[in-house]
């Protein structure tokens, strides 16, 4: 099912989720054992294949398995990652009270992309944007080009009369440059041009947040609940997905987040 964490910021309570939704063409190549059906990502049974030829996706079961987590958790805000436009589309009728950001990386071959899902009984829309995260030279012709995005939405948050800025993420320091320095520097920008009280950031971040003498350090100027971390034990037992809010906010683990927690770490039979 992928990975998600959950965050609480502001007084009245907003309800923040993460969730990489791992794209079908990644489980396929990986393979993955949750994005395939059982039996299929063996190697070795047919002489000179390799495990992606035997591969088969399995989103016809995932999709609506995802789209009824995402409905019955109701977060006011999704950040999603690995979501192409087929599963987009695909996950459409599970999102009717959400106004959907969604960006498609420019240089990642399986066409996936981040997202941003606002509920609209609290959330209205003002501005939408996008990060362009650099490409390496290892990436060939992406070099000094846009090889992946962050999604932005400016909201305004009518239980509280405030703006709020929102980003989706995907780190992958592999191959772009500075993903994180390049996605705080445009925040910082987006912020002061759109006059935005809060920031609140999230999702596969690819990176550890270590605990240096018990401080852990994160990224300068955000926080996120320091008792919980918020985030959740992925590849390795590593901590990976984030979501993280400005300083001035108060950031911790509610029931419905929890839940959404909860709900996400579940597999398929």
């Amino acid at each position: 099912q992928g990975q998600a964490v959950g965050a609480r910021a502001e007084d009245e309570g907003l309800t923040v989720g993460t969730y990489n939704l791992l794209h079908p063409g990644y489980a396929i190549m990986r393979p993955d054992g949750e994005g395939v059906y059982a039996g299929t990502h063996k190697v070795g049974v047919i002489p000179g294949t390799t495990a992606a030829d035997l591969s088969e996706s399995n989103w016809d079961i995932r999709c609506p398995a995802i789209g009824n987590i995402l409905s019955a958790s109701a977060l006011d805000v999704f950040f999603l990652q690995e979501l192409g436009v087929k599963e987009l589309e695909d996950l459409r009728p599970f999102l009717a009270e959400y106004d959907v950001h969604h960006l498609i990386h420019p240089g990642r071959t399986a066409g996936d992309g981040v997202a941003v899902l606002t509920r609209r009984e609290r959330l209205t829309s003002i501005v939408q944007g996008v990060v362009g995260m650099e490409g390496k030279a290892t990436t060939g012709e992406w070099h000094g080009r846009d090889f992946m995005v962050a999604a932005t939405v400016t909201v305004h948050d009518r239980h509280t009369d405030s703006r709020i800025l929102l980003a989706s993420v995907h780190f992958y320091a592999m191959k772009c440059l500075d993903p994180e320095g390049t996605l705080l520097r445009n925040l910082e920008k987006a912020r002061l041009e759109t006059g935005c009280e809060c920031v609140i950031w999230g999702g596969e971040c690819n990176k550890v947040y270590r605990s240096l003498k018990g401080v852990v350090e994160y990224p300068a100027g955000y926080t996120t609940d320091v008792g919980k971390r918020l985030a959740t034990t992925t590849r390795g037992g590593k901590k990976l997905d984030w979501v993280f809010a400005s300083s001035s906010a108060r950031v911790e683990r509610t029931a419905a987040t929890e839940q959404f927690r909860q709900r996400t770490a579940c597999k398929l039979p």
